[in-house]
């Protein structure tokens, strides 16, 4: 089952250099359509047990989270996996294990769980009657943190309970990112295999964007990105400046991607034409440098993505504006720049 994926959204113009092809046709396969770049989603093994000294202990409920935190990574995954997975914070998405330890226990057939709070997909309870052990998943559909308690009963009227706190994604980190790109999988790949030879035109730049809280996981959870329209300066002045020549539809958003164990993700933004085709068009139109923008809006996101798929977008993660700068400089020669998140991207078509 492959459910890990780097979702990386960018800009892709209609016509491609020949003599780029071959790298731009991996990324576009690989990285757009998610043939590679895959994760298997393996939880960890559920090593919830009752311990001796619980045992003759008083009644209460243990915890256990099948995935480790986002922050365990952080530190190098070097830490004490058992400890983190003790967590009373989780993230959306996530499945917890409870256990009742320690005495008296009465009657196990008759012992009764009860979930309070919305914060759980919705189990029914009576099915969890007599299990020493159960499992929960919280929701990935919620919108704001919640709380919930998990209750047990047992049949002499002995009761325990925990509070299990579910966050949702509040913040994005963003950052340039050059170098390997490893989510675990055991197949890193570099930006650098990502590179433009001198004399062509256009750049490709990679940012990434990790969900906040740390402390918890969002590996369950989907992203995606939406097309908030196409931009340029004056389109909305009366009457409207004309549309630069350079500036086409947003084609890459609509698909949803999967979130690695540090709770990031990879966003990559670039233009590449042929420079005869960018050079000849701004010869022949009034805009020189051509200068637009998409507004792009990132969400979490609970299906599988593509157009129509609106109703399953949940969280509005990021606003953010997509801007070109396009220029030719003289006849053989375009300096292009592309800004996201505040991040810059520039490159010249000298540049090797």
């Amino acid at each position: 089952m492959f459910l890990y994926k780097i979702q990386l959204f960018f800009y892709k113009m209609p016509l491609t250099p020949p003599s780029f092809l071959s790298r731009l046709s991996i990324l576009i396969l690989m990285i757009l359509f998610s043939s590679v770049f895959l994760w298997a989603d393996e939880e960890e093994k559920d090593t919830l047990e009752e311990t001796e000294e619980e045992a003759t202990g008083p009644l209460q409920i243990k915890q256990q989270t099948a995935l480790c935190s986002a922050d365990y990574y952080i530190k190098g995954g070097t830490g004490d996996k058992e400890e983190d997975r003790k967590r009373k914070n989780i993230g959306i998405g996530e499945k917890i294990t409870f256990l009742l330890v320690g005495k008296p226990k009465g009657a196990i057939k008759e012992l009764k769980w009860n979930i309070e709070g919305n914060g759980f997909k919705q189990v029914n309870t009576e099915q969890l009657q007599g299990e020493l052990k159960i499992a929960l998943t919280a929701k990935d559909d919620l919108e704001k943190d919640a709380t919930a308690k998990i209750k047990a009963e047992t049949s002499e009227g002995q009761k325990a309970e925990i509070t299990i706190n579910i966050r949702i994604p509040k913040k994005l980190k963003k950052e340039k990112f050059e170098g390997i790109i490893d989510m675990g999988d055991g197949n890193p790949i570099s930006t650098d295999m990502f590179q433009f030879s001198k004399g062509e035109h256009g750049l490709l730049g990679f940012i990434q964007l990790t969900l906040s809280p740390t402390n918890v996981s969002f590996k369950k959870i989907k992203i995606i990105e939406r097309d908030g329209g196409l931009m340029w300066e004056g389109k909305n002045s009366k009457p409207p400046k004309t549309k630069p020549e350079l500036a086409n539809e947003h084609k890459t958003c609509n698909l949803s991607g999967s979130v690695g164990n540090k709770n990031h993700f990879y966003d990559m933004v670039g233009d590449n034409r042929l420079i005869e085709e960018i050079i000849e068009t701004i010869k022949n139109s009034k805009y020189n440098p051509q200068k637009f923008w998409f507004v792009c809006k990132l969400y979490v996101h609970r299906g599988h993505g593509g157009e129509g798929s609106e109703a399953e977008d949940t969280i509005l993660l990021s606003t953010t504006n997509q801007k070109y700068h396009i220029e030719a400089i003289d006849e053989s020669t375009t300096n292009t720049i592309v800004e996201k998140f505040n991040i810059k991207f520039e490159r010249n078509s000298n540049d090797g």
